[in-house]
C-alpha cells in the first residue's frame, strides 16, 4: 500500500510559527493520502494479463486500501460478471471484425496503466441495479476497506479496446459513432448521511473523438464520502438499454482523509 502523510499548508505555517513558541499548542490535523498502485498487489494474472479470478464467485478485490465491487456467477448456464477487474493486458488489437468475447474484455486502449502495467477495468450492468440508484445498489462502487469517510481527489480514466473500437467501427449491435453521439461515464459519491453527490462526468466518446489516453479527472466536487460509484450513458440506446459496451479503464485513484493524531 502506498501511503503518504501530509500536512495542509495552513498547518505547516502554524507549525513554523509555533516552533519559536509553545510546542504544546495544537498543530492542526494530519491527512492521509491513498494512491492506487496495483503493481504492488498480490493479484494473479493469466498469460494474457487478465485477472484469473474474473469468474470466481465471492471474490473480494482489495487494493491499496480500496474495496472494489465485483460479482461473478451464472446466468442461463453462462459465466457472467460485473463490477471491477484488475488487468495487466497490453493488447490493443482491434477485434471488432471477429469477437472481443470472452478473452478481450479487460484491455485498456492505452496498453498499460497510467503509472505501471496494471489497471482496473470496470463493467457497468444497469440490469443488476435497483430502481433507485445508490451506493448500496450500484454494480460499480469503490469504498475504503475500513468503511471510513474519505475525500476523493482525482482518478485517471480511459477507454477499453472493446468500447473504443465498437464506437469507432460499429459492431455486435453497436452503431458506428458520428457527430452528435456521446458515450459518458458518470461518477457519483455518497456521504455519511446517504446523500448523493455529483455526478462528475467523463466523455469517453464525443462525436468521432474517442478517449485513448489516460485522462486526469478532478473528484474534489464530490466532497467527503463513504464511497463512490459509477454509471454510464450513450446515445446508442435501444429497447433493452445501452448498446455501447459499458466498459472503461481506471487507474491512479487518489483520496484524502483526516488522521487523528494523539
Amino acid at each position: 500500500m502506498k501511503k503518504l502523510y501530509l500536512l495542509p499548508l495552513l498547518a505547516i505555517a502554524a507549525l513554523t510559527f509555533n516552533s519559536c513558541g509553545n510546542s504544546d499548542e495544537p498543530q492542526g490535523p494530519t491527512y492521509e493520502v491513498f494512491q492506487l498502485g496495483l503493481d504492488d498487489e498480490n493479484i494473479d494474472y493469466d498469460a494474457n494479463g487478465a485477472w484469473k479470478d474474473l469468474y470466481t464467485p465471492d471474490t473480494r478485490i482489495v487494493a491499496d486500501g480500496y474495496v472494489f465491487s465485483h460479482y461473478a456467477g451464472k446466468s442461463f448456464g453462462y459465466d457472467v460478471w460485473y463490477g471491477f477487474a484488475p488487468s495487466k493486458s497490453d493488447d490493443v488489437t482491434d477485434y471488432s471484425s471477429t469477437s472481443f468475447y470472452p478473452g478481450h474484455q479487460l484491455n485498456a486502449i492505452t496498453g498499460k496503466g497510467a503509472n505501471g502495467a496494471a489497471y482496473m477495468v470496470g463493467y457497468w450492468s444497469s440490469f443488476d441495479e435497483g430502481d433507485k440508484l445508490s451506493l448500496a445498489t450500484a454494480t460499480l462502487s469503490i469504498k475504503h476497506d475500513d468503511g471510513e469517510v474519505f475525500a476523493p481527489e482525482s482518478v485517471k480514466i480511459t477507454n477499453t479496446t472493446l468500447a473504443y473500437y465498437s464506437n469507432l467501427n460499429g459492431t455486435n449491435g453497436c452503431k458506428k459513432f458520428d457527430e452528435g453521439d456521446e458515450f459518458v461515464l458518470n461518477i457519483y459519491g455518497e456521504d455519511a448521511h446517504g446523500i448523493q453527490r455529483g455526478p462528475v462526468t467523463v466523455k469517453l466518446a464525443s462525436g468521432v473523438n474517442f478517449l485513448k489516453t489516460w485522462q486526469l479527472v478532478d473528484l474534489t466536487p464530490l466532497g467527503e464520502v463513504v464511497g463512490i460509484y459509477f454509471t454510464m450513458n450513450s446515445t446508442d440506446t435501444g429497447q433493452f438499454g445501452i448498446n455501447t459496451p459499458t466498459y472503461f479503464a481506471l487507474d491512479d485513484l487518489r483520496s484524502v482523509r483526516e488522521v487523528i493524531v494523539k
